[in-house]
């Protein structure tokens, strides 16, 4: 769960900020496992946070705490715990539990905008294609993995992972 308090979001189709807090975040695009898009061919790049050079470090780290990205054998399957991880080191994301509904930051706005578990679930399949197209042919199996059904539990992580009470609600005066 993460320490944020009362993050500013803006409404869908409405310019209304609900709380005048912006967070700090990140500031351009983190390091991808393989050949993940740059921000120049990302529409959205704007919620990637920014990570020191050492690339190869920050998911060594990840592969070192919670295994390797995928569980081999004769039906291979994706290790939701690796890639809730790194998808949350690369992006700045909250969960309400109240809304159900996942929050992305903006770094240029410094604000919340509401982001679908339906676009999550496609940026997701997209991180693991070019996972699988980035390493040798022992990722290979990754690309037939990145489909809904296998990143259904990697959203439900995510959904602990990010989880804050009532983001948006102001505290109360004393």
């Amino acid at each position: 769960m993460s320490t944020r308090q009362n993050p500013a979001y803006v409404e869908p189709d409405s310019d209304e900020v609900r709380t005048e807090q912006p967070l700090p975040g990140g500031n351009g695009n983190g390091p991808h496992l393989g050949s993940a898009p740059s921000a120049e061919s990302r529409d959205q790049s704007s919620h990637r946070k920014s990570r020191p050079t050492g690339e190869a470090d920050y998911i060594h780290e990840i592969i070192a705490r919670y295994g390797e990205p995928f569980f081999a054998g004769s039906r291979p399957k994706l290790n939701d715990r690796f890639w809730a991880r790194l998808y949350i080191r690369e992006n700045e994301l909250i969960y309400s539990r109240e809304a159900n509904e996942f929050y992305r930051y903006n770094t240029r706005t410094g604000l919340y905008y509401p982001f679908s578990k339906a676009a999550l679930t496609e940026e997701l399949c997209e991180r693991i294609y070019f996972a699988s197209n980035s390493q040798e042919e022992k990722w290979n199996p990754l690309g037939r993995l990145c489909n809904a059904e296998n990143v259904s539990g990697i959203i439900k992580i995510l959904s602990g992972i990010t989880e804050i009470r009532n983001p948006f609600q102001s505290p109360t005066p004393a």
